[in-house]
């Protein structure tokens, strides 16, 4: 099932604390992973910090943050859903097959006739110090649309 149209895949969410300085590659049809994994860790942790980014490698998310406290619990759950994403589409979120570049659906292929190029979910939105010291966004930008590698490369 492909699930290309679903609400919750279009944008990251925009409390997601990623710093400055840090990668952001997401494929799109992770997005409903990404989320769902900010929201457990908030609850988990608090406040955190993605200090070195957000990406694909090898067919899998990497998702590294910094958290306030040490927890094998907060680590489990990041290690759980790069485990989900090994088998889900990345341009849809629909069940995929393993790859070692980039788990697809047969609607979504990498290549051949109907090949798909990369979608990239739009970054969150950037902390500011203030934002931090008031323990959060304040005033987060609205949501930008995916892009697809050709469209970045234009």
């Amino acid at each position: 099932m492909c699930n290309a149209n679903r609400d919750d895949q279009a944008t990251a969410d925009a409390r997601i604390p990623l710093a400055p300085d840090a990668s952001w590659r997401l494929p799109v049809g992770w997005m409903p992973v990404v989320n769902a994994l900010h929201r457990e860790l908030v609850a988990l942790v608090g406040d955190y910090e993605i200090n070195h980014g957000v990406w694909q490698k090898a067919g899998r998310l990497r998702y590294l943050a910094e958290f306030p406290v040490v927890s094998a619990r907060a680590r489990r759950l990041a290690h759980e859903a790069q485990e989900r994403t090994a088998s889900l589409c990345e341009v849809c979120g629909g069940p995929g097959m393993r790859a070692v570049a980039s788990p697809r659906c047969a609607k979504h292929p990498m290549r051949g006739p109907g090949a798909v190029p990369e979608v990239i979910a739009a970054r969150p939105a950037l902390r500011t110090a203030d934002d931090v010291a008031r323990g959060g966004l304040s005033d987060p930008k609205p949501p930008q649309r995916a892009t697809t590698s050709a469209e970045r490369n234009a």
